[in-house]
């Protein structure tokens, strides 16, 4: 959907983006405690709202999409679902490898890589 986004309205997306990482990192930074320097400031929300992917979904005419969509993102993106593999819910022991199989959580994340391939694959043509 991003990608879409992008595609469609390459300068709106791309703004939108990037003022929202600066703000996330200035948010951050100070709430860590980071001396920020003056000449760096923290940008304000743009008027582009379509980072919510909801609504990019509804935007592309594919909201019944949405729900599997987030079901799927439990599974490879950092998620309390997803890091169900590397704790025990027990001893509440961290380990750094996936304790419990975690082949369900591969084959999803090779269905993602496969998705950005056909994208970017659209994209060069």
């Amino acid at each position: 959907m991003v990608m879409q986004w992008v595609i469609d309205d390459r300068e709106a997306a791309t703004a939108a983006k990037a003022a929202d990482s600066r703000r996330k990192l200035f948010d951050e930074a100070t709430a860590q405690g980071w001396t920020i320097p003056d000449d760096i400031t923290r940008p304000e929300p743009t008027r582009q709202t379509m980072l919510d992917f909801a609504s990019l979904f509804a935007r592309y005419d594919a909201k019944v999409l949405y729900i599997p969509y987030r079901l799927l993102s439990a599974h490879v993106y950092p998620s309390a679902k997803g890091a169900e593999a590397y704790v025990d819910r027990e001893t509440l022991e961290l380990h750094n490898h996936a304790d419990k199989p975690a082949r369900p959580d591969l084959v999803l994340v090779a269905i993602c890589l496969l998705q950005a391939a056909q994208a970017i694959d659209g994209l060069t043509d």
